[in-house]
């Protein structure tokens, strides 16, 4: 989180870095398992910390807004209503 004082000497908080960190850590989360991802020929294992890492690293970069649009979309989990 950035803090910075505005006019009146008070301290604020940048919301666009506090919504970006909170969304990271929400992806974080919801990442319970994966396959296919290795390091040095050995399985990387589907831990808190790798997704994190795997999700910030410019190289793996197409990855966030994959897992993103996967979280954030409800029709995953909203199912629209029968005609009555």
């Amino acid at each position: 989180t950035k803090l910075r004082l505005n006019a009146k000497g008070e301290v604020e908080a940048d919301a666009v870095t506090d919504f970006d960190d909170t969304l990271l850590e929400q992806l974080v989360a919801v990442t319970l398992r994966w396959t296919g991802f290795t390091v040095a020929g050995a399985e990387l294992p589907c831990t808190k910390e790798n997704a994190r890492a795997l999700l910030t690293d410019e190289r793996t970069a197409w990855m966030r807004p994959q897992v993103q649009t996967g979280y954030l979309s409800l029709s995953r989990f909203f199912t629209k209503a029968s005609a009555a």
